[in-house]
């Protein structure tokens, strides 16, 4: 869910226009459901606990592969895309004050928010 609102975020940024920034943010949204792949596969109960896990980890690497379709758009970024990334960056922020692995996300965002702010002043 939270990959959601940062591919959102970074959509709507124009960060996508790179085809590094999305296969990057791809192979980094894929390192998680592939855990969950060797997780299931090691510790699962059952042949319906097995197909119920596997089939939400597929919904999951079709939802980490959404950058790589995103990419396609070709949204341009604008004067407002550091802004955009510095306040989806503070609601992430305000979000982990009540789930702390939000934070992740709040990082993810800074970090491009950062890097974005400093290629402009260059």
């Amino acid at each position: 869910m939270m990959n959601l609102v940062l591919n959102g975020l970074f959509f709507f940024a124009g960060k996508y226009q790179s085809k590094r920034f999305s296969k990057t943010h791809t192979i980094i949204s894929l390192s998680l459901p592939a855990v969950a792949l060797f997780w299931t596969v090691v510790d699962h109960v059952g042949f319906a606990d097995l197909a119920l896990n596997i089939g939400l980890i597929i919904m999951a690497i079709g939802l980490a592969l959404l950058p790589l379709q995103l990419c396609l758009h070709q949204k341009r970024e604008h004067s407002y895309t550091s802004l955009l990334l510095t306040i989806g960056a503070a609601g992430f922020l305000a979000l982990s004050y009540l789930i702390q692995p939000i934070a992740i996300f709040a990082i993810a965002a800074a970090h491009v928010a950062f890097i974005n702010n400093a290629n402009r002043r260059c």
